[in-house]
């Protein structure tokens, strides 16, 4: 009779995952930025995006002033010319205001976990279901869906920061981000 060897089950090494960054403690230990301190964060990133788009937007005003003085030489086919500027301009501006925007706050989520303004304040943005900074759908996310929901229903949704006791906005909600204090090594 002849015995088949036995083979024993070949085990494999754990799927490798991404290491937290360091800077993410576990969630007991999460601190909570303060209202105020995401206000001041906010105001230092308004400043920097608003220095960031003034050539653009004074490039676009001097184009919307030519666009308008054409509206005035009564010609028809200026003022139907002009038009097409002014819609082609606004719709630019938009476009253009949105893409710095998420160019901005993508980029600095993704490889520091903060803007400049929340980095001068020691605040960091994390995904909290991951542990990690938030990617480029979740910054989509809480920057223009939810910063705009927060923003229409009268500031309602910036508010809720400073009265839950995680500090959570409702965009922050919506995303699943929590803004924290950089934890100290």
């Amino acid at each position: 009779m002849s015995t088949a060897p036995v083979m024993k089950p070949q085990s494999y090494p754990a799927p490798q995952q991404r290491p937290p960054l360091g800077l993410v403690p576990q969630p007991a230990a999460l601190q909570p930025a303060g209202f105020w301190e995401r206000f001041a964060a906010a105001f230092i990133d308004g400043l920097i995006i608003t220095a960031v788009q003034a050539p653009f937007q004074y490039l676009m005003d001097s184009s919307v002033a030519v666009a308008q003085r054409e509206m005035e030489s009564g010609d028809p086919e200026r003022v139907q010319q002009a038009t097409m500027m002014l819609l082609v301009l606004a719709i630019g501006k938009i476009g253009l205001v949105a893409v710095l925007t998420f160019a901005y706050y993508g980029l600095f989520y993704r490889s520091k976990g903060a803007t400049p303004g929340k980095l001068a304040l020691g605040l960091r943005v994390i995904d909290m279901r991951r542990q990690e900074y938030p990617g480029l759908g979740a910054t989509f996310l809480r920057e223009f869906v939810g910063k705009t929901l927060s923003a229409i229903f009268f500031m309602i949704g910036y508010l809720m920061a400073g009265f839950r006791s995680d500090k959570r906005a409702m965009h922050d909600l919506m995303a699943g981000t929590q803004v924290i204090r950089k934890p100290r090594a």
